[in-house]
């Protein structure tokens, strides 16, 4: 069986015997500097979009209970009393008002008890038809939340995808200058 000769770092006459070293550029220095620290960006932007998600998220639900709740309890509306009648020992008053589009609403109410024909008061009434409460903002922010997931999550996705790639590109350029 042959052995194989090993080669001897012969020292020149009057310096002492060095380990060799692999020479490394200061490019691939400067390479993994970059590319350790070239996501920060994609991640602040990733959590910029992500708190606007969340808002538009956020805003969308609040009108979309609020569309909800109005349905359900009815709608406030600022009107002009048209007639004031108070009914039984309840103290109770049936308004007649007027909203801003014209048409002429009717509610039952304990709190104008002080309100004369002509004020303009406050009034929560149930509309006969309760499609009219779906009003077009609240039509829309449906499908501004379905906008606002998309917003909340694909710059973190992408951003994890070029941080997975770039850690191993990283960890590529290490092993090779080790070699």
């Amino acid at each position: 069986m042959a052995r194989t000769k090993q080669r001897v770092n012969v020292p020149a006459k009057g310096r002492a015997a060095t380990p060799r070293r692999v020479y490394q550029p200061p490019s691939r220095m400067r390479d993994r500097i970059r590319i350790r620290y070239r996501g920060s960006g994609q991640w602040l932007v990733a959590g910029v979009a992500f708190a606007v998600g969340v808002g538009l998220l956020v805003w969308c639900a609040t009108a979309i209970d609020r569309d909800f709740e109005l349905r359900s309890h009815g709608v406030q509306a600022l009107a002009t009393v048209d007639a004031v009648s108070r009914q039984g020992k309840n103290f109770s008053y049936t308004v007649e008002f007027t909203l801003a589009d014209g048409s002429l609403q009717t509610a039952s109410t304990t709190e104008l008890s002080g309100a004369a024909v002509g004020d303009t008061a406050t009034v929560v009434y149930l509309p006969s038809d309760p499609s009219d409460i779906a009003t077009p903002v609240a039509i829309s922010r449906w499908w501004v939340s379905l906008i606002a997931v998309p917003i909340a999550v694909l710059p973190f996705w992408f951003a994890w995808l070029t941080w997975r790639m770039d850690s191993a590109r990283f960890w590529w350029v290490v092993r090779s200058s080790r070699r």
